[in-house]
């Protein structure tokens, strides 16, 4: 089954410079060509944290939920908010 996938900021990194630190399941999940995957320039303001103290994962989950997307991450506290997120 094919799906639209955001994913975390963590996760833009490891597979563009590190894939043998994603989890086993981003990979599949990324690898699977019937998926379409997103990213948020949110992500890109992230990676430079003097300029937050973490309102972006709320913007990420925002996101999603406004576009009928799925949150894919790999960070336990973003993983526990509600919504539609999946938790690699």
């Amino acid at each position: 089954m094919s799906q639209q996938l955001l994913l975390d900021t963590r996760l833009l990194p490891w597979a563009a410079l590190f894939p043998e630190r994603l989890p086993e399941k981003a990979s599949r999940l990324m690898g699977d060509a019937a998926n379409t995957l997103y990213f948020s320039i949110v992500s890109i303001w992230e990676i430079f944290p003097d300029i937050h103290k973490d309102p972006f994962d709320r913007l990420l989950l925002a996101q999603a939920m406004r576009e009928d997307l799925t949150l894919v991450t790999a960070d336990e506290l973003l993983a526990s908010y509600t919504g539609p997120i999946l938790k690699v």
